[in-house]
């Protein structure tokens, strides 16, 4: 049995892989004399030291000392397979180097080493054990497509579970692989390990965004995951919506994978999603309603990556854009979606639950319209709200929402930004009244300084636009 761990880091790639010493084997063996005593009759000696090892996460080598009269033998339980030792005997004693891999589990672990006389009347025993790593647990709180990172910290998920299900599973994956980041170096180092199934990153002290995904033995991306790399605390800034009656829904104050909420940042544009899909697409990295500036993306070792907008397609399938979570399809006119088959509960606008596909974090979901179809927009209105030209948004009930513009539906270029933004909506919008084209919409919040665009309209399911989150 083997345990492959890889890290990759810029400019490197490590392997490691730990043999398993059988607890049958008596592979590693120690001789003293030749008798079992102490030559007058007395006990024939065996003792170990220390009794105890302990190891941190990152591993490393530690000695025990044996000293013995007498043939011994060195054996490991079966759960040491992270464990490897090596030798150095001498006519009565040893020196034994224990050697614990890198380990990146969610609990701490243990083994137990036996060392025993060769007529098996003396036995002594050294437990060897070792720390989870220090790192932080956003999936303690639930699993999602997005995780919420600080910066500077180090972070580990379980990557098993497909969004926020416990029953969908990822499938099993041989190689984790970060595929952009919004900011060059924002993800320091991945590393995983594919038989426990877990990723650890370390981030910079910055803000942005990134994306990580699995893959088989082929090669294809079963799943990924959002970081949004922020020091952002919702609990610190939401809002609620409560209308005289039915539900109410309480907000972030910015959009998904916002790195400020500061008025006129382009920072606060956040990212941007096609209805029904996990997987999010950058904004803008400048105001310019006429050449949008797309934002240059990274991999690991700091090289720029194609933009989004180029890799963009026209032909969409639930199980492509799952295996490639950086296209972006555009329309299929028959369903006016990016996909050949539409599903109007994806983002949970018929059960009002989140859905596996929800891409917001734990704990939070995509807004969708009460049972009698209110808006959660319902509070934006023009009474209560002031457009900034300066600041490129609107200012409404003390929230702020940038005009991020979005991407097209058809070829997935950015579009009118900083004089436009939709807030997707869960629920799926009227069908047509063509028998022909019984296409369903998405529902989205328009947010524009005009007399008929600050309202609750619908549009194509593969335009990019932007998610505000609420509170499950």
């Amino acid at each position: 049995m083997k345990t492959n761990i890889r890290k990759i880091s810029a400019g490197f790639v490590r392997r490691t892989i730990l043999f398993v010493v059988l607890a049958t084997s008596g592979l590693w063996q120690g001789c003293g004399g030749d008798e079992q005593d102490g030559g007058d009759g007395a006990e024939a000696r065996l003792s170990v030291s220390p009794s105890v090892l302990s190891f941190a996460a990152e591993g490393g080598t530690q000695t025990l000392v044996l000293e013995a009269d007498g043939r011994w033998t060195v054996e490991s339980s079966d759960d040491a397979t992270w464990v490897s030792l090596s030798v150095d005997r001498g006519s009565s004693s040893a020196r034994i180097a224990v050697t614990a891999a890198r380990y990146i589990g969610t609990a701490d672990r243990h083994a137990v080493l036996t060392v025993k006389s060769a007529d098996g009347a003396r036995t002594e025993t050294v437990r060897v054990e070792q720390s989870k790593p220090q790192a932080d647990r956003p999936d303690a709180a639930g699993t999602a497509n997005c995780y919420m990172a600080a910066p500077g910290s180090i972070l580990l998920i379980e990557a098993v579970c497909r969004g926020n299900s416990r029953t969908e599973k990822v499938g099993r994956w041989t190689e984790a692989e970060l595929l952009w980041q919004d900011e060059k170096g924002l993800i320091r180092t991945v590393e995983y390990d594919s038989a426990l199934q877990t990723i650890l990153f370390t981030t910079a002290p910055k803000s942005g965004n990134a994306s990580v995904g699995v893959r088989d033995e082929t090669g294809r991306i079963l799943w990924s995951w959002h970081i949004w790399v922020t020091d952002y605390d919702p609990s610190a800034g939401m809002y609620t919506y409560a209308p005289a009656a039915g539900a109410q829904w309480t907000f972030m104050d910015r959009n998904l994978g916002a790195t400020s909420a500061k008025p006129g940042d382009f920072g606060a544009f956040g990212l941007l999603y096609q209805w029904g899909r996990k997987d999010p697409f950058t904004a803008a990295g400048g105001f310019s309603e006429t050449a949008p500036k797309e934002r240059p993306l990274y991999d690991i070792e700091g090289h720029v990556l194609p933009s989004m907008s180029s890799l963009a397609d026209g032909y969409g399938r639930l199980d492509l854009s799952i295996e490639n979570p950086m296209t972006f399809y555009g329309t299929r006119y028959a369903t006016a979606d990016w996909s050949e088959e539409s599903d109007d509960d994806r983002w949970g606008g018929v059960s009002f639950g989140k859905s596996v596909y929800d891409p917001c974090p734990a704990g939070w979901k995509v807004p969708v319209c009460d049972a009698q179809g209110r808006s959660p927009y319902g509070f934006i209105t023009y009474d209560g709200s002031t457009w900034s030209e300066s600041a490129h948004g609107l200012f409404c009930d003390g929230g702020w929402f940038p005009a991020a513009g979005s991407r097209e539906n058809g070829n997935g270029q950015l579009h009118c930004t900083g004089s436009y933004a939709g807030l997707w909506i869960g629920t799926a919008g009227t069908a047509n009244t063509d028998p022909v084209f019984p296409q369903l919409y998405g529902q989205y919040m328009m947010v524009m300084w005009d007399d008929h665009m600050l309202r609750t309209v619908k549009d194509y399911r593969s335009q990019g636009l932007s998610v505000r989150c609420v509170k499950e």
